[in-house]
Parts: structure tokens; sequence; C-alpha cells
């Protein structure tokens, strides 16, 4: 209450700039979302400059016009939610932005004629690299790379069919968490550990095969020693 109390006061105070620092973290997560939702419609922070730390990514991306991710003692990415989500441009950022975090598997790039691959390091996972990543992986060939998979781009399948665009590979259930509005899947596959999200209603038990569909025009790629975006110019 004492903090509600504290940002009221700030809002009626008329400055040229708000600093709200994490504002709403020591509240519980009900609340917190009703004030995300209120902070949208309050004319006091529509119309003056704002500058909101946060360490929550829902906050920054729900709130944010523009958006700064800091690490390595700097700035590291300054851009709209969608950019800094769908092109992020160092692995910290990727890391950060998402929920279940993104999937990390280092590898290795093969190629063979026209077809290019990666291995996971220590492991049998082997997936394909998509046309449009070709290009550039292409002169990276037989290098090291860290590949990035969101789980939201991981899904369970009945049936070793992929669609257009996915890769297939048998896994096993490690950890199912069933949360209501989505269930969060951890498999191994080649031993590489995997997060899909799955439907809500989808039921799955420790030891279980399943069969993972990967969209790997959606995967991310990094330099290995950079941590770098090496698809993003």
């Amino acid at each position: 209450q004492k903090q509600r109390t504290a940002l009221g006061r700030t809002l009626v105070a008329q400055p040229d700039v708000f600093l709200l620092d994490e504002p709403i973290s020591h509240l519980d997560a009900k609340i917190r979302h009703e004030l995300r939702l209120q902070f949208h419609t309050l004319e006091e922070l529509r119309s003056v400059a704002t500058l909101y730390v946060t360490h929550d990514y829902a906050e920054a991306l729900s709130l944010g016009d523009r958006i700064g991710v800091m690490g390595h003692g700097g700035l590291v990415q300054v851009g709209s939610a969608r950019e800094l989500f769908q092109q992020p441009q160092h692995l910290l950022v990727a890391q950060h932005l998402g929920q279940p975090s993104i999937n990390v598997v280092e590898a290795s790039l093969a190629s063979s004629g026209d077809d290019l691959k990666f291995t996971a390091e220590g492991a049998s996972l082997t997936l394909p690299v998509a046309g449009p990543h070709r290009p550039v992986l292409s002169g990276r060939s037989a290098g090291r790379i860290t590949v990035g998979i969101r789980p939201q781009h991981v899904q369970v399948v009945a049936n070793g069919a992929a669609a257009n665009g996915e890769a297939v590979v048998d896994a096993t259930v490690s950890i199912y968490e069933a949360l209501g509005a989505a269930g969060i899947l951890v498999a191994e596959s080649g031993g590489v550990r995997l997060t899909a999200l799955t439907p809500p209603n989808a039921v799955f038990q420790h030891g279980e095969p399943v069969r993972l569909a990967l969209r790997n025009e959606t995967f991310l790629y990094f330099d290995a020693e950079s941590g770098r975006n090496v698809m993003v110019a």
C-alpha cells in the first residue's frame, strides 16, 4: 500500500520527466498486472517522458514505446518490443525477453553439397539450416555457432509428417508443467534439452516418447564468441 501511495504522489507532481525505478516490483502478480493496465490509460504517463526501470520483461514489453536492454556494463540494444523480440542483436537480449526462456544450443556448422546443417556440441542432435539463413551461414561452414530456438516455435506432433519449414526430432519427456492457459514441456533429444509450449489440455508423463517439430526458419543464430546476431547487419 505504501508503494502504491508513493506512486500516486509522484504522478500528481507534474514533473518534466518521470523516473520510475521498479515501481510495482514488490506487489503481487495480480496487482502488478492491474497497475500495468492502468498505466496505459494514465494521461500523466502518456504526456510526460518516462524512464521506467524493471527486471520484468513483461512490464518492459507492455509499457515501453522504446526499450533498452542493459548488460555487460551498458546498453546492449534499444528498440521497440517487436524489434527486440524478433530481431535481438545479441544473445543476452534474446535470453532476457520471453517466458519460457529461449532454447540455446551450442553447435557446429557443416555443409554437404547444397545442404547446411548444425550439430549440437557434445550431442547427436542435428538440424537443417533454413534456406533464407544459408547465404549468411554458409561462410561459417565448419565453424561454431550459437542457435536460439523460441519455445513457441517447438511443437509436439502426433506423427513424423512435418509441415513446410519444420524439422522433426524424436525426444523424451523430462518435465511437464500444466499451467492452466498453456503447458511447458521440457524434453531431451539427442542429448539436448528443448523447451516447448503446449496446448492447455495436453498431458505428458516423465519418460514418455514424443516427436517435436521445430520451425527452423525462425531460428536465431549468434556468434559463438561475441554473442552477436550474425543475421543482423
